[in-house]
């Protein structure tokens, strides 16, 4: 297999092991095609897709670095070449060890390296979100957060985590980056956006393994769960309503029936068009609480045109409940999860 070299430190003792594809190189801003896009690794891709990619479309990457910047930086390295890990031995007796990180995003990796390292000139000012991603998966799992703190944090403020709303699938990522550096402002604009945006319960929205604690997942799924159906049953409270045999118009006889009437008919015409019959149990898959926000404001109610006809209160309270709705949702807070784990332990996948 092809293997590329890349340096950090000329005096390190401690060699890192990487893979990519072929037709990338590792440069200081990350691995490149030839067409100078931000490509994924394909380990990741693999992950995705279920499917190891071919080792003939793979390469090497060896990085040279200094063991005493990464134990210093990683409890994971420390204990590794410090203890009676077959790494530790090397470094002991060859005076330099050899550590296999296959798993491991190369580019995310080269940049936490860089900062580890002090080679600031060496770290980008901008990284996507997607490459914000990876190196939190690393920091989560190499215990990198504390070494990666203010660099992390100007990342982040750059990156708008905490004023933006992402489209859903990132909103997951956000919530990743946020919870791991501990960004209190990104962490709730992330997990609000995620409450708003998913269509699917937080595990099954996105196949990627990231950092999030389980009762952080449940803790949004549970407010989707609850506001999406607070608006179903809000509107279906008034289908029953004006099926009943009561007149809720408070006009004469025969124009409160053709009125009750028109709004009955608009009422089901709308969720009939926003897939709400019949009617969704939880956990709403398909549906998200910002479109069925949405799609509910837009409903006009249909109501009798005569001059002498009272104004139907329906619209108005559909009106007021919609708008409190909004005004109730938020999003949540890091003390919250106080006792929440997300940290993962790579000794324990050997």
């Amino acid at each position: 297999m092809d293997t590329e070299q890349y340096t950090i430190d000329s005096e390190g003792d401690l060699f890192l092991l990487f893979q990519a594809a072929k037709h990338l190189t590792l440069g200081e801003e990350g691995l490149k095609n030839v067409q100078e896009e931000e490509v994924p690794n394909p380990n990741i891709v693999a992950a995705l897709d279920d499917e190891p990619p071919p080792e003939s479309t793979l390469k090497n990457i060896v990085v040279r670095v200094s063991s005493k910047h990464v134990r210093l930086a990683s409890p994971f390295f420390s204990t590794l070449l410090n203890g009676s890990f077959k790494e530790g031995r090397s470094l002991r007796r060859d005076g330099k060890a050899e550590v296999s990180l296959l798993e491991d995003d190369a580019a995310a990796f080269l940049i936490i390296l860089n900062v580890i390292h002090g080679r600031l000139k060496r770290v980008p000012r901008h990284v996507s979100l997607q490459m914000l991603t990876q190196i939190a998966i690393i920091a989560d799992k190499y215990a990198l957060e504390e070494a990666l703190q203010f660099v992390s944090a100007s990342w982040i403020n750059d990156s708008g985590l905490a004023e933006s709303t992402f489209f859903p699938e990132d909103s997951k990522a956000a919530v990743c980056i946020s919870w791991v550096f501990k960004n209190e402002e990104a962490f709730k604009r992330a997990t609000y956006n995620s409450m708003c945006l998913l269509e699917h319960p937080f595990e099954e929205s996105d196949p990627r393994l990231l950092p999030i604690p389980n009762s952080v997942q449940d803790a949004i799924d549970e407010s989707r769960e609850e506001t999406i159906g607070n608006l179903i049953e809000k509107i279906y409270y008034y289908i029953e309503l004006y099926s009943g045999t009561g007149m809720q118009c408070k006009g004469v006889r025969t124009q409160a029936l053709s009125c009750d009437s028109l709004v009955l008919g608009t009422l089901i015409k709308g969720v009939s068009s926003f897939g709400l019959v019949p009617r969704p149990d939880p956990p709403f898959a398909g549906l998200s609480y910002q479109v069925l926000l949405r799609n509910l404001s837009q409903i006009t109610y249909l109501k009798h045109d005569s001059p002498s006809h009272p104004r139907c209160g329906v619209q108005r309270r559909m009106k007021r409940f919609l708008n409190l709705s909004t005004r109730l949702d938020r999003g949540y807070e890091l003390h919250e999860f106080a006792n929440g784990n997300g940290g993962s332990d790579p000794m324990d996948s050997d």
